[in-house]
């Protein structure tokens, strides 16, 4: 126990590299394909946010079926031009 106490800040920054590693290869490794609803709704939103300056999913009426805090965070990369593996990433 000793040693974990000693080291638990490295332990812990070890952790989350090794989570954002594996979670960049299984982004990577997905590809730029869309495979679930919500991943195509999420990405909708937030290129409609860009182009059309409006929170809507078919670009005409207004939405509130997502909270909007996730797809304006992934409205920035969406505006300089990454694609969906980037999106994953974010």
């Amino acid at each position: 126990m000793n040693w974990i106490d000693s080291n638990s800040t490295r332990i812990v920054i070890a952790g989350i590299v090794i989570s954002f590693l594996a979670g960049a290869v299984i982004a990577i490794h997905a590809g730029s394909n869309l495979r679930y609803p919500d991943e195509r709704e999420w990405t909708q939103l937030a290129a409609n946010l860009v182009e059309k300056h409006t929170y809507t999913l078919d670009g005409i009426h207004a939405t509130a079926i997502r909270p909007p805090g996730y797809s304006c965070l992934l409205a920035l990369p969406v505006a300089v031009g990454i694609g969906n593996t980037g999106l994953r990433l974010v």
